[in-house]
């Protein structure tokens, strides 16, 4: 029994290499089995070619062009006020908005008047004393010269000079007249009323501040990277060529309807905003009260902007999701095999990028998301422009 114990752990070593010799000697060889070729379902859209105009989003704030504050020329008490004069109310251009009592300047005109006649009799006067005074010289002087003053020419001259002054003065107060009636100097809307009927002005005080409703601003920043898109330069004003090159469309809510008025470009401010590190363009929008408005765009509004402006031949305009790392858009190409191709990128945009890119006969772009690309793997197409296959 004790050899048997001593010897068991020597048997079991003895069969176990027996039973793997057996397995080595009758194994198979494995032939290697080529992988499936498993297309890769995908999504593409046809390229197609297309001329485009360049767009840039942005915002601004409508400003008015005009503001001033209202003021009198004269001095009186405010007889009447406009009812149009009132904070918020819109005007037109040559209404009146206020008067002042003319009584005392209407007084002043009939002075004179009255120092312009005194001025005419005694120009006739000094005139008739003149000719008087040349005719006794000419009998009594011989052949000597008379002097000016015995000729009466100054006294003659401060006759005329009274007179022009008398005619000043009636013009002066006709003109102060004139200002007792102050009219709006532009169509616009009263932003603050000063005064009211009674009160009295001097020359010089504010009436009301106002600002003119037919023709407004608006300040927009554009990326500088964007600024290739316009025919503009910073610190360069525009020529009319350039101009017309630009459509500048303003979008704004008013209640629950958005509203479109087309404003036309003034210059690209000179310099760049340290703060935001954008240039700023500006545009002016025109339209009187009077016109024949749809909507009229109030002061204030903040509105988004829509500038159209160089154009590019031949560009394909995709879906984000179609662009790739490294500016790279996948394909399938005529025999159905996924292939690369480069992409120059000209814009983005939050839905779609305009790039440049020679794509080859048969190539349909792919806008599905991909796991994992292999260059030359065939492809299974799904769906094409939208629709499936």
């Amino acid at each position: 029994m004790k050899i048997i114990r001593i010897l068991a752990p020597f048997l079991f070593l003895a069969v176990g290499i027996a039973i793997a010799a057996i397995l080595i000697s009758s194994k198979r060889e494995i032939e290697p089995t080529p992988p499936e070729d498993r297309p890769v379902p995908v999504e593409v859209i046809t390229p197609q070619y297309v001329d485009h105009r360049f767009e840039i989003e942005s915002h601004g704030t409508v400003q008015s062009i005009k503001s001033i504050a209202l003021s009198a020329q004269v001095q009186g008490r405010i007889d009447w006020v406009s009812p149009k004069l009132e904070q918020g109310r819109q005007f037109l251009k040559g209404e009146e908005l206020v008067r002042i009592d003319p009584r005392d300047f209407q007084l002043i005109i009939k002075k004179a008047e009255a120092s312009i006649s005194q001025s005419q009799a005694a120009l006739l006067i000094e005139e008739s004393q003149a000719q008087i005074a040349k005719s006794d010289w000419a009998e009594l002087g011989g052949d000597k010269k008379a002097s000016p003053l015995v000729l009466r020419e100054p006294q003659l001259s401060e006759a005329k000079a009274r007179l022009e002054a008398a005619r000043a003065d009636l013009q002066q107060a006709e003109l102060n007249l004139s200002r007792c009636v102050i009219v709006a100097p532009f169509s616009g809307v009263v932003e603050k009323k000063l005064v009211d009927a009674g009160q009295f002005i001097r020359p010089g005080e504010g009436l009301a501040q106002i600002y003119g409703s037919d023709a407004y601003e608006i300040r927009i920043p554009i990326p500088l990277d964007d600024l290739q898109y316009l025919p503009l330069q910073i610190g360069r004003l525009p020529s009319a060529e350039e101009i017309n090159q630009i459509d500048v469309r303003l979008l704004g809510n008013i209640g629950m309807t958005q509203n479109e008025w087309k404003a036309e470009v003034v210059s690209m401010e000179a310099a760049i905003v340290p703060t935001t590190r954008m240039a700023t363009l500006i545009v002016n929008y025109q339209a009187p009260l009077d016109s024949s408005q749809t909507v009229p765009l109030p002061k204030g509004l903040f509105v988004r902007t829509v500038i159209k402006g160089l154009s590019e031949p031949k560009v394909l305009v995709l879906p984000r999701l179609a662009l790739r790392q490294d500016d790279q858009i996948y394909v399938v190409d005529a025999a159905g095999q996924l292939q690369i191709r480069p992409a120059e990128v000209l814009q983005s945009t939050i839905n779609d990028v305009i790039i440049k890119s020679n794509l080859e006969d048969g190539d349909s772009i792919v806008v599905s998301v991909l796991g994992v690309f292999v260059p030359g793997q065939s492809a299974s197409i799904i769906s094409r422009d939208g629709s499936g296959q």
